[in-house]
């Protein structure tokens, strides 16, 4: 179970009075280095995720109309990085109401590079499906701070039972 955006942001507001209620309180020099280094993991954090999701470019391949229960379908997803700064630990959530589980990825983006990544989705059953949107999200290395970004349209997708084609016969009589 994950922590909401406000919770995280009313505990590091809480971390961060607590330190400087230690620091006025005991007037150690040691937590006063505690905390400058807390505000600089803060600081680094704040700016690894701001950098980290900006100039990025995305191109999704479009989905068929109709496909047919027990098929898989795959779609091709082209991440580019426009900027002059590497993207590392970019992960990609396929949005849909399947249910085939959690389809996603993390990517390493080298300036100026594309990367492409296939979502594979697989039809389980009969029924309408919603498709092809995507988050993107981007987290510091501490975990602390968290930026998500929805790429692709969503499109609609119809799931049939299988089919095929009879030959024709003739009827005697």
């Amino acid at each position: 179970m994950g922590v909401s955006g406000n919770e995280q942001a009313a505990g590091l507001i809480a971390v961060t009075l607590l330190l400087v209620a230690m620091v006025v309180v005991s007037g150690s020099v040691l937590i006063l280095r505690v905390f400058y280094t807390w505000l600089l993991v803060l600081v680094s954090g704040y700016f690894w995720v701001v950098f980290t999701s900006r100039g990025i470019g995305f191109a999704a391949a479009p989905l068929p109309l109709r496909s047919q229960a027990g098929a898989s379908i795959l779609q091709q997803v082209s991440v580019t990085n426009k900027s002059r700064l590497p993207k590392s630990g970019l992960q990609i959530h396929a949005s849909n109401d399947i249910a085939c589980g959690d389809i996603s990825t993390t990517l390493d983006l080298p300036p100026g590079k594309t990367v492409t990544w296939q979502a594979q989705y697989d039809l389980t059953r009969r029924g309408r499906f919603h498709l092809g949107g995507f988050r993107l999200s981007a987290t510091d290395p501490f975990g602390l701070f968290r930026r998500e970004v929805t790429e692709g349209l969503s499109s609609e997708l119809s799931s049939t039972r299988w089919s095929f084609q009879c030959r024709r016969f003739h009827y005697w009589g």
